[in-house]
């Protein structure tokens, strides 16, 4: 007999919804707690929380950097082609010693 169960297939609902009230809000979050937390002879596997309150990671990111989507760190340009940073650093590294110049006084 298998250990895991699917968390629908019992009723479960870990959804957070715009038109709860706080309270069942405050309950769901409970519930979920409380099913994560399960373990031994049974163990649940599937969505144990989703805020369907707040949008998607992708919206979210894209709202403070607009070209994230397109151009993600992970295809930036890191270094030129003999190594060096393409990244200038040296008004960074004078805000630091300023910063640490007053924090030492």
């Amino acid at each position: 007999m298998p250990r895991t169960y699917d968390l629908e297939s019992t009723g479960y609902n870990g959804r957070i919804t715009a038109d709860m009230s706080e309270d069942d809000v405050g309950k769901n979050l409970l519930q979920v707690i409380e099913k994560s937390r399960e373990w031994g002879d049974k163990i649940p596997i599937g969505v144990f929380y989703q805020n369907e309150t707040v949008p998607i990671y992708e919206e979210r990111i894209s709202e403070r950097s607009p070209s994230y989507l397109e151009e993600p760190p992970a295809k930036q340009l890191l270094a030129k082609t003999d190594g060096r940073s393409v990244v200038n650093l040296a008004n960074l590294s004078k805000e630091l010693l300023f910063e640490s110049l007053v924090l030492a006084q």
